[in-house]
């Protein structure tokens, strides 16, 4: 995303399988103007996440969730029980096992379309930022 004119910030939970805590929320709140949480490939990361991003969004901030294309079904069914439009990005499952040049090849691969359904249109400011969740 950096080369695409966008800065990003890095934010890690304490684990997967819960909602961030309410600091880090605090923290991408006053420090970023939208989010891609990923990666979800799992369960109960993808209904935390899902969590997560609602969130961030009613709080303002535009974001987009990556998950594994096997829980596709999970986030539709979490977004409805939430009822939250949420948007999603559906990636090949499975995420954990791959090498860092692999998940570098899938952001690049994935990054216009991030972006697409973030901003109406993209940033034109280096001051835009993008906080990155790690699940």
């Amino acid at each position: 995303m950096n080369a695409r004119g966008v800065v990003t910030r890095r934010y890690k939970k304490p684990t997967n399988t819960r909602t961030a805590p309410i600091e880090i929320i605090h923290e991408i709140t006053l420090n970023c103007h939208a989010v891609v949480i990923a990666l979800s490939d799992c369960g109960s990361c993808t209904s935390c996440s899902t969590h997560d991003l609602l969130t961030l969004d009613e709080r303002g901030l535009p974001g987009v969730s990556v998950l594994t294309e096997e829980f596709m079904d999970a986030f539709e069914v979490q977004r409805r029980a939430i009822g939250f439009d949420g948007a999603g990005i559906f990636v090949p499952h499975p995420m954990q096992n791959r090498s860092r040049a692999e998940l570098e090849g899938f952001a690049d691969k994935f990054c216009d379309e991030i972006l697409l359904r973030i901003w109406v249109t993209p940033p034109t400011s280096r001051e835009d930022h993008v906080s990155l969740t790690l699940d």
